[in-house]
């Protein structure tokens, strides 16, 4: 029993010491440095401004219509200074928090919605890079009540997206979809 014990505290050992032997701290380094420098290059108010959007998992559908509108939360002043709306659209008012997701590390992509008149309700996907500079931008629902006619809404994924227009001003129903790829820059592409 004694001889088993010895034999397998020598086993046990040996591997330890390769184990150890195979760490390459150049890499442990690199890494740590690479994580040290993404740190620095990020924005914290934005990051922090980030943390208000709830993250939605893909594929996802956003249906966002005069519905749901409500339920959202409304900007603050401060995230009107963060996130500047209306110099990305000029005619939208009543800014909205909507969702958040996870395409890519390489930007941040999150989901806002606003009014576009009284009778005119939309919600656009923008990706920012990690300083917060806005990357590129689409809308991706569309709602309205004036005639209550003309929907939009998208199916979205990591890479690509599907928008859905509907309108029913036609007889019968004009249904268009237009495919979307979202590049690894962050870029929207149709």
């Amino acid at each position: 029993m004694r001889l088993f014990f010895l034999v397998f505290a020598f086993a046990f050992f040996v591997a330890c010491k390769k184990k150890s032997a195979s760490i390459n701290p150049v890499n442990v380094e690199k890494t740590l440095s690479e994580v040290v420098t993404e740190t620095e290059n990020e924005n914290p108010s934005f990051t922090k401004f980030l943390q208000k959007f709830q993250l939605k998992p893909v594929p996802a559908i956003d249906s966002t219509s005069f519905d749901n509108f409500e339920k959202l939360e409304k900007f603050t002043a401060d995230d009107l200074k963060e996130l500047k709306p209306n110099k990305i659209f000029p005619h939208g008012s009543d800014f909205r928090i909507n969702s958040k997701y996870e395409l890519s590390p390489e930007f941040k992509t999150i989901s806002i919605t606003f009014n576009k008149g009284e009778m005119e309700l939309s919600t656009e996907l923008l990706n920012f890079n990690k300083k917060g500079e806005l990357i590129d931008h689409v809308e991706i629902s569309y709602d309205e009540i004036a005639e209550s006619a003309f929907r939009k809404w998208s199916e979205i994924s990591n890479n690509n997206m599907t928008t859905t227009e509907e309108n029913y001003l036609q007889e019968p129903a004009k249904i268009e979809k237009h495919q979307f790829r979202i590049l690894s820059t962050g870029k929207i592409k149709k």
